[in-house]
């Protein structure tokens, strides 16, 4: 689903390899399916063992908490560094200029 690539290569079932967007792309994907199906439990394989916290859904969660983790710095450094644009013509020369806080 996050890579788009729908042959018998692109389905997986880890998510070694993809990028940090992507597993996110997973998780909205995931929250979505709570909210549109009655949970009724785990299958347990790759994803789940004999215990929730088992299999290969902490790795996801792990690297997910991480994506987040470095958004949530970004978007602090935004406020803090607000954007900034410039431009140029031969009757003004350059202009800089940055959004307001």
């Amino acid at each position: 689903m996050a890579t788009g690539e729908f042959s018998d290569k692109g389905l997986r079932e880890d998510c070694d390899g993809l990028e940090p967007e992507q597993l996110w792309a997973i998780e909205q994907w995931r929250q979505r399916y709570h909210i549109d199906y009655k949970f009724v439990g785990h299958l347990r394989g790759f994803w789940y063992g004999e215990e929730e916290s088992q299999g290969h859904l902490d790795d996801f969660s792990r690297r997910l908490a991480e994506y987040n983790a470095e958004q949530d710095r970004e978007e602090v450094l935004k406020k803090r560094y607000p954007g900034c644009n410039s431009r140029w013509n031969q009757k003004d020369g350059t202009t800089v200029w940055c959004t307001k806080k």
